[in-house]
């Protein structure tokens, strides 16, 4: 499995600017931030306080905030804190710029790229009651809104949801503007966000805001899966066998056959293309090119962001699908691009 590279888990507010955080014990239904990052080349991790992972819901905070969404050729250069969303409890709206390019990339697109020989990020795991909400298959989704490594892992979970149904009321926003690992991450934000597919059910969480606020509650079945197939944020131990690296942030588990902690290193290209606000003058440029530069990731502009990558990982995500589906539906899941992702899954020695 690829090397990963994770936020810690999802957390409270912080009781100081620097402190880092870590997710408590499930059980307890505490959590904490996971303000400290992972790089390659550390041999250490940054340890962290202890907070709550107490249950506060979606609360507004902000009374206004004003985001351009619409895409202009100007050259104006942006005032220092242009290029970002400021707002922490209430995203804006993602727009049409952003959304449509990411939920309708070409099939050809798709095989075209492949896995762009990039091994398989993520574990196979066996042995395991099958995740479901009623008779469809579920997967589950736990980050946070600061996180850069769950910024950039978005843009491929979008690409790959919307191949197997719909996504309502996407929001927009940037990962935290002090995040060392890749500050301003132009990205998406599943908050109060809907997802509807016959195929499947899919249940995302953001515990933080980019500010690192506390926003949605994990629920204490996901919070169980994060401690079965991640790992224990109290002590730092990753849980063993199925997250050889760190536990962190996004955490991932389809119908409890494939999860993932963290994202691959393969995307360290696409975190430093879009580290300080990616391209473009405001977050919703930004976002626009980075959707289009998925939608045509052969243009010079697709090549400095590492839009491949991207598309790489989300023909991983959507091979985890049918893996959880009955491969459904086969126009997706018996495409080249797919069957290059499924071949590495089928692969893979499942642990358990």
């Amino acid at each position: 499995m690829a090397k990963t590279k994770s936020n810690r888990g999802p957390a409270s507010r912080p009781q100081a600017a620097s402190s880092a955080r870590r997710l408590g014990s499930p059980a307890q239904q505490v959590s904490q931030s996971a303000g400290a990052r992972r790089r390659r080349s550390a041999a250490t991790k940054r340890r962290s306080n202890r907070t709550t992972f107490s249950a506060i819901g979606i609360v507004i905070v902000i009374a206004a905030v004003f985001v351009v969404i619409a895409v202009t050729g100007g050259s104006k250069t942006p005032t220092p804190s242009a290029n970002v969303v400021t707002s922490g409890q209430d995203p804006v709206l993602a727009a049409p710029q952003m959304v449509d390019p990411v939920t309708s990339i070409p099939l050809s697109v798709y095989n075209a790229v492949g896995v762009y020989s990039q091994t398989l990020p993520q574990t196979v795991i066996k042995g395991q009651t099958p995740l479901k909400s009623g008779t469809l298959p579920r997967a589950v989704y736990v980050g946070a809104e600061y996180c850069p490594y769950c910024a950039m892992t978005r843009w491929s979970l979008i690409a790959a949801f919307s191949r197997f149904g719909t996504f309502s009321k996407l929001k927009m926003t940037s990962s935290s503007s002090t995040d060392a690992a890749g500050p301003n991450i132009p990205t998406f934000s599943f908050l109060r966000s809907t997802y509807s597919s016959p195929y499947l059910v899919f249940t995302p969480y953001e515990s933080l805001d980019r500010n690192q606020n506390a926003l949605q509650t994990v629920p204490a079945d996901v919070g169980a899966l994060y401690t079965k197939y991640d790992g224990n944020q109290q002590t730092g131990v990753a849980a063993a066998p199925f997250n050889p690296t760190g536990v962190g942030i996004p955490f991932l588990d389809f119908g409890n056959v494939v999860v993932s902690s963290g994202a691959p290193g393969f995307l360290d290209p696409v975190l430093a293309a879009l580290a300080g606000g990616g391209p473009g003058s405001t977050t919703a440029a930004a976002s626009a090119i980075i959707a289009s530069s998925m939608h045509n990731p052969s243009t010079a502009e697709a090549s400095a962001i590492g839009a491949k990558y991207l598309i790489a990982f989300a023909n991983y995500f959507s091979a985890d699908i049918c893996t959880i589906d009955g491969s459904k539906p086969a126009s997706v899941c018996g495409s080249s691009g797919v069957k290059a992702a499924l071949a590495q899954i089928k692969a893979a020695k499942p642990v358990g």
